[in-house]
């Protein structure tokens, strides 16, 4: 499930791009009049370059806020009276 917010945040500025795009389209039949169709020729190369950016931030500020504390130790999940204990900080 960890992969899917990566995904959603290089999307995230595609979508928004069409949204503006559909709602400018929609704006000018409205008013009656000619626009250029903003998805002739979208400006791919920074959309992707958004989303790379927007999901570097997130992921860096995701990484540097979580985590167990400083100086604890990790224990591994292990087998105890035939029942799996689940591994932890402590």
């Amino acid at each position: 499930m960890r992969w899917l917010v990566p995904v959603i945040l290089v999307a995230l500025p595609t979508v928004l791009y069409f949204v503006y795009a559909w709602s400018i389209r929609a704006r000018a039949e409205r008013e009656g009049r000619e626009v250029d169709d903003p998805l002739d020729k979208p400006p791919v190369f920074w959309l992707l370059l958004a989303g790379v950016v927007l999901c570097a931030v997130v992921l860096g500020i995701w990484g540097l806020s979580g985590g167990a504390p400083p100086g604890s130790t990790y224990t591994p999940p292990r087998m105890q009276d035939g029942e799996i204990m689940p591994g932890g900080f402590t």
